[in-house]
């Protein structure tokens, strides 16, 4: 249950911060996708793996088209540069 708490607030967080105005509903929106997770693992460990399996192959995608990307820059002499 921890884990998911502190995952799903993560989340939230990265969301809010990338849209400020969902700041004063970070609590209802973290409690909201909690009980969608907790919904999804009450139905056994196949369905929620099968309906989790999509998000990770997402995440997995898009790390290693991102990877790609800057390997491509690299080569081609653009190396991506921090800025700050």
């Amino acid at each position: 249950m921890l884990t998911v708490a502190v995952s799903v607030s993560s989340g939230v967080q990265a969301l809010y911060s990338l849209f400020p105005p969902l700041l004063p509903l970070a609590v209802p929106i973290i409690v909201l996708f909690i009980l969608m997770v907790m919904a999804v693992n009450l139905r056994g460990i196949r369905e929620s793996g099968t309906i989790f399996a999509a998000p990770t192959y997402i995440f997995l995608g898009s790390a290693l088209l991102m990877i790609g990307a800057g390997l491509v820059r690299t080569v081609l002499g653009q190396p991506p540069e921090v800025t700050g």
